[in-house]
């Protein structure tokens, strides 16, 4: 009958343990600057998760002495109330089953239930122990955050759900990587660039040409991109002048061109200093490619430049 008793008894104590390591104050994992800038707009559920983060410590350093105390308790009643060895096995067992419950969360529900149900006991009594275990408080640091690369913290920016739309996620990644990128890497490709002859004829076979071309800058070759004359602006056609007959009496001639290996800012500043919005890309002396000022700008802002703007002269 004796060791009937000892046994619930001491059955009734592994359940004590494995719902005291159950307990959790739910702190989350937002960073205590976030949370005091949401306290500090008037988030009231910061402010109380700010001061649970507070007693974090001690309600760890309770929650350890209580469980030293019972299992010593467990090990006092059983190992020496039941005979040798069967004592020291049977608390074996029990610690064992109130370790296995804690970590399989067999009572992370009643542990919740209790918690929230004596909150504000909760509360006052570890603000009193506060006072009087600080030696069992494991002092803790100040919580620091910080990035060991920059694709680190893309994938931060790529993985985030709660924070960044995913235009601001497309323009951040945009701005980060814009200083890498190579002209070579944005231009268009020499095949898929659409040129005008230098003979051709000005006229609505070439207007039309050029619409659905959907561009207002285009190269102007005699033969092929091996010869280049100039450029033809779309602004120099339209309105169409009826005196004009062939493209050469509207080409511009001056025309520039950038190494395949010169970066985006490079453009910039080609284009600041000439004024010119396009730029050939050589690959030492031929000619492989063409960027403009909108596919650099596109690049840079993670969003495609409007062509056309509705502006007034003032």
């Amino acid at each position: 009958m004796v060791e009937v008793i000892v046994l619930i008894v001491g059955f009734i104590l592994a359940i004590l343990i494995a719902l005291t390591k159950s307990f959790n104050l739910g702190v989350s994992s937002i960073s205590s600057f976030e949370l005091e800038r949401r306290r500090n707009s008037g988030d009231k559920s910061a402010a109380r998760e700010l001061s649970w983060r507070a007693l974090a410590p001690t309600f760890e350093a309770a929650k350890n002495i209580k469980i030293m105390v019972l299992l010593v308790i467990l090990v006092s009643v059983v190992a020496v109330a039941l005979p040798t060895p069967w004592g020291f096995l049977a608390s074996l067992v029990f610690a064992l089953f109130a370790q296995i419950a804690a970590a399989r969360g067999w009572f992370l529900k009643p542990a919740a239930n209790l918690q929230k149900k004596y909150e504000p006991q909760l509360r006052k009594y570890l603000l009193f122990l506060k006072k009087y275990i600080g030696i069992f408080v494991t002092p803790v640091a100040s919580a620091s955050f910080s990035l060991n690369s920059v694709e680190e913290l893309e994938q931060l920016i790529t993985l985030d759900q709660n924070v960044l739309s995913e235009h601001e996620k497309t323009q951040l990644l945009a701005v980060m990587q814009f200083e890498n990128l190579k002209v070579e890497e944005v231009m268009v490709k020499r095949d898929q660039i659409v040129v005008v002859g230098i003979k051709e004829t000005v006229g609505p076979l070439l207007l039309d040409k050029l619409h659905k071309a959907g561009h207002n800058i285009f190269p102007v070759v005699d033969k092929s991109l091996d010869h280049v004359k100039g450029l033809l602006y779309m602004s120099d056609l339209v309105p169409l002048d009826p005196e004009l007959k062939e493209v050469r009496e509207v080409v511009r001639p001056n025309v520039y061109s950038l190494q395949q290996d010169a970066s985006l800012s490079d453009v910039l500043a080609a284009s600041i200093k000439t004024g010119r919005q396009l730029f050939f890309v050589s690959k030492g002396e031929k000619i492989i490619g063409l960027i403009t000022l909108s596919d650099v700008l596109a690049k840079m802002t993670g969003q495609k430049i409007a062509k056309e703007v509705k502006v007034n002269k003032i």
